[in-house]
């Protein structure tokens, strides 16, 4: 298992946007709110996403925002026999308004964009959206409803480069971030097709129709997502011999 120091990818500062949620936001970050979607399931607070091996680091040394671990769950996604991709699930329901602000989730400290990163070098190619819940906005043509988003993407992606860049010297974070990169396009790719399929579909119906497909795994194509991830493991695993994930 690569020697990861949790504790220095935890020291780095992606995003530098002080005072950000009193932009008229709402704080949509922190909870994922919007009267353009409607969710029956998806509800009560923000869903988090922990690595696993991120997960156990704030475990071992106790800095867990308060709820997290009442409501974590540990999850697989097998990419082939006996190769599994392993996180954690849990929700947030401090509105912002975190107990240990430092030691937020890493998904939290990189929001609003995940980096788009190519397997065979770790460069980073681009950005994307950070949530399952922000591929509806280019589809239902609506405004992003984070003020860094709409008013200074480049500042904010320009921030997150070097930090990332350093986090993506690791090839299990690697991997990682870019299986969530092809997780999020496969999303992105069912939500457009839905809608493409039903034109007549208010923004509300929309995603309460997806949420449907999602909580059934219908909402994208599963087996053509396991055969891309476990593509871009046996790139990274090539280049980094003795990769566990």
């Amino acid at each position: 298992m690569e020697d990861i120091d949790w504790k220095a990818i935890y020291g780095l500062t992606f995003v530098d946007q002080p005072g950000c949620w009193t932009s008229g936001c709402q704080s949509y970050c922190c909870t994922h709110k919007s009267d353009h979607l409607s969710f029956s399931l998806l509800t009560g607070g923000a869903g988090m996403v922990f690595f696993e091996q991120e997960y156990d680091f704030l475990t071992s040394i106790g800095r867990h925002q308060a709820g997290f671990e009442a409501a974590s769950r540990r999850m697989k996604f097998e990419i082939e026999p006996g190769l599994e991709l392993k996180f954690v699930l849990s929700k947030c329901a401090l509105n912002g308004i975190c107990t240990i602000h430092e030691f937020r989730p890493l998904c939290c400290k990189v929001y609003p964009f995940l980096p788009r990163v190519d397997p065979r070098t770790s460069e980073i190619t681009g950005f994307m959206s950070g949530t399952v819940f922000d591929v509806f906005w280019p589809v239902i043509g609506a405004q992003h409803p984070c003020t860094l988003v709409r008013t200074k993407p480049e500042e904010v992606q320009e921030q997150e480069r070097g930090p990332l860049t350093r986090l993506l010297e690791h090839p299990y974070l690697l991997f990682y971030f870019r299986a969530l990169e092809l997780f999020l396009t496969s999303v992105s790719e069912g939500v457009k097709r839905l809608h493409d399929s039903n034109p007549a579909f208010t923004s509300q119906a929309l995603s309460k129709k997806w949420e449907l497909l999602y909580l059934t795994g219908k909402a994208f194509d599963v087996e053509r997502l396991r055969t891309d991830i476990l593509r871009d493991y046996r790139i990274i695993a090539g280049r980094f011999p003795g990769l566990t994930i």
